[in-house]
């Protein structure tokens, strides 16, 4: 291995380049901007480690697609030849921990990995083995909620206690099921690939610190993306050797001009720098000089809070700066309220500030509603001055959101309306989607009620709540160093087998009132005391509570800005101590600048413009494991360095796109810059439908090529989904444009090498039922579906495989004729075949399609589909030996392994003069001259699975930000009025992204607007005006005006005479496989042989004779 020289590693490196690079021991946080060279930072990385002695063994490095795995594997090879690095992703990871430990954990080391397809077939047969109906639930949407589970490292169990609504204990059972079935099969879901390493790593300490000793530095890219499983892998890895090294994307603040108190007095916060001290709120109305550690300072564009306090006092923070406030009966304010009930949803109402409880005192509106219904949590959405101003708003957002504001309970109402039809209304109004939606808008965050239950339990209703109270405890403390109050934990609920895991997690659980059961104690640092509320929560799902003791009266709920409201109560700085006063306004503003915020260790506050403030570095912690800030909760020691400066896109576009994802609010904010041009203006093109979407698009490109200015090479298109690309694919034939659809798993989701992977999966794995069940009559061997259900039944009985049971046929009587003697010769033939799984993987292929039959049988068929059937199992052939020859230590388990783990990009190859068009998703990592984004659409970008849930949209908007960050010289986004989808045509509208644009650096097109000069295709389409109608048949598309002539379906136009209409280039419409282009024509009459080219499917052959073609258009020749 060639050791590569530090300098020469460093040499082209920015400052803050150069330092993630050298930093040595302890973790590492690089919060990096698209195009600011992260990758060469992870890759120079690696080679300085390797330069500084670090053996390659040690080194660990991961990323999310296989592409940009290889692509990290190619940049070491050329720093540091030879190395042995370990470069992977997540689930390759996994599978290859697996297969290493397998039987240390119970697993046998041969497991086969099961698709989605091969999935949804087990899960079905749990499913139909509980006895409900799965016309009502699918066995996808069953599976999705057993892959979210596993994602969220849940086991069956575990999901079983928490499953309260119908479909939830559904799941439950099928989940238990499905498990049982996936390890009698030696089977392994994708999802698996992380669950069973990250609870490996959680549980067995053995194996985490034998792992963590082994790989001594680990790198992770896109750690923003990690899910709780992957998470946890990392984290576990890095415990003995936190020498862990993340990369990713990152906001909550407060606006230059703020006064913050100082010991010597009021200061500016933009003058304040590290080290310096400030006064704090430390516990019971007293304050005290704190140190900063830390300054930060960010750029903000968008919304912000004004809010005006009793006495002068005004502060301006973005909407997610934490502060504190609490509600206080008020007779004067009347809230409108969201309220939640598990597994009821969401309902609007209006209260009162003051209400009289049955005992006679007053207590708090949202009090008395909530012991009404026995409700979960509350938000104030408005805080209004009467009653029927509170009315108007109550019913204003019910209407415009579809809230009910029925209530959830009638009982002791006497309202004309049984309990049973409000259970149905609940059911079948989305509640959470509304819910959500208002939310976003108002800028409220879920994880921040106004209200919460007090009660540790309601009938059957347990309270899960573990309080965090910062200064909770009330001894003063007279240390020299430390004068703040302790930081209070306390969870106090019921249940025995959950306290004796508490217990068992050695936390000190006492005794309660009642049957209940208490942890209660107290933590000098704040950073300790909530990790002890985490270790908390990993004994089961409780939610955390922070609030603070910040005066002398009750404690302060953490509150957003943008969840104060008139009349609530805030701390305030008042001559030397803290005192509540009452909020008089809050107001919105717009603001773009510059904001700030403080890091104050151990107490986690300051006094901003005479107000108590929390730390915004925090405001995340506890709430959502996936987010990159957890970082430096988990590792405080963590060095976190920004990378800032973007190599690829232009001024322009990076402009256009940073602005687009500040609205994100979940993200650490990056001020990315470049020394690259200011370049073209992003271009927003409005075409009228998606017709002439495709055919502008295509026609630019082409134009664009023409002219010189690019290759084809240079475009690529992204869609948000794959669906969209049938329009595409016309028009590239249409105009003779080079293009790739890139689709990872195409060429194997064939049916017929579908059958070859199974025959080659039962073969490493005999236990496979999924694949036994495939291919025991492919081809066939006359057995029939009776006797497979009785050969299945047995194998249950006796709890054997279904290898196992057909070794025995002979002793079934049930099974007899052809039947008995097929499934004899099938194991006899896997039994055979498994004695060569030592062969390389091609050899071992080659010989399947031999002994099995399978290519006999299609050899022998004269079916010209059977024919290109086969070619297609000889490319599997062709396939294995393409990647032994890469990797020529491999298995036929590594060759089955590298298929499944295959992601969307590996088929693309970079370097061919074609377009390339592929989904969003598949995008990250790679970069073009000129980006189109299409169908930038509400419903598709963002998606409509998003709609409503602001979290969704956040993670669909950095999905548009990928796309956008892409592009090096050119962007454009554009969309349609119209677009016909799922067979119907609808009015589009233009996603919101589209909105979030700048002014400035934005160009909107709008072709439509020369139709007076030039009809579109769809004009001529609808006209049915030659070639356009033709030309876009395939798409699906139809009229708005019925054509006077009913269509007919498609017949062979092939007639018997020489002239059949067909010669290389004319397009042919094929009533499976849509458009084409004919590429060759050869032989006479009955032999007569026509070549035609697919966009979806590649070159096909047919018999002239026998083939259902429509000529739709002709090669146009000149003069």
């Amino acid at each position: 291995m060639h050791q590569p020289l530090a300098r020469d590693l460093l040499a082209d490196l920015t400052d803050d380049q150069r330092a993630a690079v050298m930093h040595g021991e302890g973790p590492l946080l690089i919060l990096a901007g698209a195009g600011s060279g992260k990758t060469r930072v992870i890759t120079r990385r690696v080679a300085y480690l390797l330069s500084q002695g670090i053996r390659p063994s040690n080194i660990l490095a991961i990323t999310f697609t296989n592409k940009a795995a290889g692509e990290m594997r190619s940049r070491v090879e050329q720093l540091v030849p030879g190395n042995r690095v370990l470069v992977s992703t997540f689930h390759a990871l996994g599978a290859r921990l697996l297969r290493q430990y397998g039987e240390r954990l119970g697993f046998d080391r041969n497991f086969t990995i099961y698709d989605m397809d091969d999935r949804n077939k087990v899960v079905k047969a749990a499913l139909e083995a509980t006895g409900i109906d799965n016309v009502k639930f699918s066995p996808e949407r069953i599976g999705g909620a057993i892959s979210k589970a596993k994602n969220a490292l849940v086991t069956p169990p575990e999901f079983e206690k928490t499953a309260t609504d119908f479909f939830a204990q559904t799941v439950a059972k099928v989940y238990r099921g499905y498990e049982k079935r996936l390890r009698a099969a030696n089977a392994m879901d994708f999802d698996d690939l992380l669950y069973l390493p990250a609870m490996a790593l959680k549980h067995n300490e053995e194996l985490r610190a034998e792992l963590d000793a082994r790989f001594r530095y680990v790198l992770i890219d896109e750690y923003q993306d990690t899910n709780s499983a992957q998470y946890q892998v990392a984290k576990r890895l890095a415990i003995d050797h936190p020498n862990l090294c993340v990369v990713g994307d990152p906001d909550q603040c407060l606006l230059p001009g703020t006064l913050v108190d100082t010991p010597s007095g009021p200061k500016p916060i933009e003058q304040i720098r590290d080290g310096d001290e400030v006064l704090s709120g430390i516990g019971w109305g007293k304050v005290a000089p704190m140190p900063v550690d830390k300054v930060m300072l960010n750029p903000h564009r968008g919304k912000i809070i004004r809010i005006q306090v009793e006495g002068g006092v005004t502060l301006r923070a973005t909407p997610n700066h934490i502060c504190f406030g609490r509600l206080r009966p008020d007779p004067d304010r009347h809230h409108v309220y969201l309220m939640w009930k598990r597994g009821m949803g969401y309902r609007l109402g209006t209260t009162r500030g003051v209400r009289t409880s049955k005992s006679g005192p007053l207590m708090s509106g949202l009090q008395v509603r909530t012991n009404q219904e026995v409700a979960d949590a509350m938000w104030v959405v408005r805080t209004c001055g009467t009653s029927s101003e509170a009315r108007y708003f109550e019913q204003l957002y019910s209407v415009k959101y579809g809230i009910p504001t029925m209530v959830f309970f009638v009982r002791g109402r006497g309202m004309g309306i049984s309990q049973d039809l409000i259970d149905q209304l609940f059911r079948e109004v989305d509640t959470e989607a509304g819910a959500t939606r208002l939310m976003a808008d108002l800028l409220l965050d879920r994880r921040y009620p106004h209200h919460r239950p007090g009660a540790v339990t309601r009938g059957e209703i347990a309270r899960r709540f573990i309080q965090f109270t910062v200064f909770g405890d009330p001894r003063p403390k007279q240390e020299a160093q430390r004068r703040w109050h302790e930081h209070r934990v306390q969870l106090i609920t019921s249940g025995v087998e959950l306290r004796e895991k508490a217990r068992s997690a050695a936390l000190p659980v006492r005794n309660g009132n009642k049957g209940t059961w208490r942890i209660e104690t107290s933590r000098k640092g704040y950073d300790d005391a909530l990790a002890l509320a985490d270790s908390i929560n990993q004994v089961d799902e409780f939610e955390t509570v922070s609030r603070a003791r910040l005066t002398e009266g009750k404690a302060f709920p953490f509150m957003p800005a943008s969840h104060l409201q008139p009349g609530m109560v805030v701390p305030v700085r008042i001559e030397g101590r803290i005192e509540e006063r009452v909020v008089e306004s809050v107001t919105w503003e717009e603001y773009d600048g510059l904001v700030y915020d403080l890091s104050v260790p151990n107490t986690r506050n300051f006094i901003a413009n005479g107000l108590v403030v929390h730390n915004s570095i925090y405001k995340w912690r506890g709430s959502d494991i996936k987010n990159i800030l957890d970082f430096e909760r988990d590792f405080p020691a963590a060095r976190v360095i920004t990378l800032n400066k973007n190599y690829r896109s232009t001024k322009t576009i990076l402009h256009a796109a940073s602005t687009v994802i500040d609205h994100n609010k979940q993200r650490k904010k990056k001020s990315l810059v470049t020394d690259n041009p200011q370049g073209e203006p992003v271009r927003v093109v409005t075409y009228d439908n998606g017709l002439d979407e495709a055919e502008g698009v295509v026609v630019r490109i082409k134009e664009a090529v023409t002219a010189g200015r690019f290759k084809f090479r240079d475009h690529a298109i992204f869609l948000r989904i794959n669906a969209l690309t049938r329009t595409l694919e016309s028009a590239f034939v249409k105009h003779g444009v080079p293009f790739q659809i890139v689709k990872g798993l195409a060429f194997f989701d064939r049916k017929e090498n579908k059958d070859v992977l199974a025959y080659l999966r039962l073969l490493a794995n005999p236990a496979d039922t999924v694949s036994f069940l495939r291919v025991v009559n492919e081809p066939p061997r006359g057995i029939g579906k009776v006797s497979l259900d009785k050969l299945q039944s047995v194998a249950a009985d006796r709890e054997m495989t279904l290898m196992d049971a057909a070794a025995q046929v002979a002793k079934l009587t049930d099974i007899k004729g052809k039947a008995a003697t097929g499934l004899r010769d099938f194991h006899k033939l896997i039994t055979e075949l498994r004695a060569r799984l030592d062969l390389p993987p091609q050899d071992l292929v080659r010989l399947v399609l031999e002994k099995s039959g399978y290519s006999a049988s299609l050899r022998e068929s004269g079916e010209e589909e059977d024919a290109e059937r086969l070619a297609n199992i000889e490319d599997v052939v062709t396939a294995a030996k393409q990647f032994h020859d890469q990797n020529p230590e491999s298995t036929i388990v590594d060759f089955l392994e590298q298929i499944t783990l295959a992601s969307d990009t590996d088929g693309w190859d970079e370097q061919a003069d074609h377009v390339s068009v592929m989904t969003l998703h598949a995008s990250k990592g790679l970069e073009f001259p000129v980006v189109y984004v299409m169908a930038v659409e509400e419903g598709l970008l963002p998606h409509e699975r998003s709609m409503g849930r602001e979290d969704e949209i956040e993670e669909e908007r950095r999905l548009c930000f990928v796309g956008m960050t892409r592009a090096m010289k050119e962007l454009y986004l554009t969309h349609a009025r119209l677009r016909e989808f799922r067979g119907q045509m609808n009015y589009a509208i233009e996603s919101s992204f589209l909105r979030e644009l700048p002014r400035e650096g934005v160009e909107r097109l709008d072709p439509s607007m020369t139709r007076n000069v030039a009809r579109t295709a769809a004009d001529e389409w609808r006209a049915k005006a030659g070639n356009a109608a033709s030309d876009w048949a395939d798409t699906g598309a139809r009229p708005y005006i019925p054509a006077k002539k009913p269509t007919t379906d498609l017949k062979p136009t092939i007639p018997d005479g020489a002239d059949t209409g067909l010669a290389v280039g004319v397009l042919v419409q094929h009533e499976e496989l849509g458009l084409g282009q004919v590429t060759d024509v050869s032989g006479y009459g009955a032999l007569r042989r026509v070549k035609i080219r697919f966009p979806s499917a590649g070159e096909k052959t047919f018999v002239a004779d026998k083939v259902k073609l429509k000529v739709v258009g002709r090669k146009k020749t000149g003069g």
